[in-house]
């Protein structure tokens, strides 16, 4: 949806059970941020146990910079002050274009988003990983500065699912793709803290 200026924007809508707009959130049931100066885009909501909604957007800036973006709301629609002191979050893995695709919730309430992050060189993109408390800060506990980077030898590497086990451990799903050779599947398993698990294909990581 777009704003004002013509940019698009994160747009929430909720609905009742019937079907219609619930006009207990937002403006009649929907809500529209931007969360950086550009274009921003929701890819990914979760909702938590208090009824708060986390949601994993791209944020771009007026040089078509792209950027993680993270967003809590209150039940309501209204952002949710108490992340990031203004319930919303622009996050730089790097120094390059970044893309996020999934996000997840721990039981703790920490959150994980995924996705991609980039290099001087495309062709060698990293899968960007990062964790952050329930407040909106990066968790120091996980991998350094709480961004984990993952990379295939000689391939773009795109992180596009995250799942957590029982155990806590996280695996990483997406794909690989070696210029002049086919696509193929991939997955990665992290212990909690970031690390790579070395009991999942020897080094914690596989491609098919």
């Amino acid at each position: 949806a777009s704003g004002n200026d013509g940019s698009p924007k994160c747009c929430f809508a909720a609905y009742k059970f019937d079907g219609t707009l619930d006009s207990t959130f937002g403006n009649n049931g929907i809500i529209k941020y931007n969360i950086g100066s550009g274009s921003s885009d929701v890819v990914k909501i979760e909702e938590q146990l208090d009824g708060k909604i986390v949601a994993a957007c791209n944020s771009n800036n007026n040089l078509g910079i792209h950027s993680y973006g993270l967003m809590r709301l209150n039940a309501n629609g209204t952002l949710d002050n108490t992340f990031n002191g203004t319930g919303k979050l622009v996050l730089n893995l790097g120094a390059y274009q970044d893309e996020v695709y999934d996000l997840i919730l721990q039981p703790d309430g920490k959150i994980i988003v995924v996705g991609q992050t980039g290099t001087s060189n495309p062709a060698l993109d990293w899968m960007g990983i990062a964790r952050l408390n329930s407040n909106g800060t990066l968790d120091n506990t996980f991998g350094t500065g709480g961004i984990v980077k993952i990379r295939y030898p000689n391939t773009k590497s795109v992180a596009s699912c995250v799942a957590i086990q029982t155990d806590g451990k996280i695996i990483v799903g997406g794909h690989t793709v070696t210029y002049g050779s086919q696509n193929s599947f991939c997955v990665a398993r992290l212990n909690s803290n970031g690390t790579m698990d070395n009991s999942f294909s020897a080094d914690g990581m596989d491609s098919a």
